[in-house]
């Protein structure tokens, strides 16, 4: 199974800098490929015109997506200056992101139109110059067994001010306790609340992604921690229990 291990970077004031600005990149790329695929969708999507009272009505048809592949994402990004700036793998998973947020999307659609659940909104826009989730796959970074850092890659596409503001060719990033780096799949650069995380996924337990446990993905349990209980829970089907302080 996998699981995460979430600390606070502890990095020079230039390597801070360069995450941010690659924040800003990813999430100008997550908005460049969502306006790609909704306006390529509502260009092929039939309008249904009809009368509301006395007003005339026209509006797009509800259907599935079918313009978010991941593999067509990136051949159509591959020359978009934010692609670059991120660097081929790290910008792969910024695009994989929007693939899937519309994958889920056009699923619970199908379930809208068998009148499961009520209706989806499609993927909108990220805010405008905000700062968006670094994700690097294991193969793309490198760890120092003696320190124990791990070196995320810099994209050969950067401009000189950008390498300048880091000072080096390589960006080190402070790691975690625990565990092995051949057991690390991801890892996760995260603003959040004014300051940057990293976030270390790795694998143990059974090699698959999950445990064996048999679980129905379709139900979920509500958490909410309090003061004189701690913890009070109540799953979707109805169960529920306290444990408290």
């Amino acid at each position: 199974m996998y699981a995460t291990i979430q600390v606070r970077l502890n990095v020079a004031d230039e390597v801070r800098d360069y995450l941010l600005y690659q924040c800003h990149r990813a999430n100008d790329l997550i908005n460049s490929a969502i306006y790609h695929v909704r306006q390529t969708h509502f260009d092929s999507c039939p309008r249904r015109e009809f009368f509301s009272g006395d007003e005339y009505r026209s509006v797009f048809q509800l259907r599935r997506v079918k313009t978010a592949n991941y593999a067509e994402l990136c051949s159509l990004f591959k020359e978009n200056s934010h692609y670059k700036a991120l660097g081929g793998q790290l910008a792969q998973q910024t695009l994989k992101t929007v693939s899937e947020s519309f994958t889920s999307y056009n699923k619970i659609l199908s379930n809208f139109f068998k009148g499961e659940v009520n209706r989806p909104s499609m993927p909108s826009y990220r805010t405008k110059g905000g700062l968006a989730p670094l994700c690097y796959p294991s193969q793309a970074v490198q760890f120092n067994i003696e320190t124990g850092q791990c070196r995320l890659p810099v994209s050969q596409e950067l401009g000189e001010d950008v390498k300048d503001l880091i000072g080096a060719k390589e960006v080190w990033i402070n790691g975690c306790y625990g565990i092995k780096p051949e057991q690390i799949k991801e890892v996760r650069v995260l603003p959040k609340n004014q300051e940057l995380y990293v976030e270390y996924v790795y694998q143990f337990g059974n090699k698959g992604p999950s445990c064996s446990l048999d679980l129905d993905q379709y139900q979920a349990l509500g958490i909410d921690p309090g003061i004189n209980n701690w913890l009070t829970c109540v799953s979707s089907l109805g169960k529920s229990f306290i444990i408290d302080g």
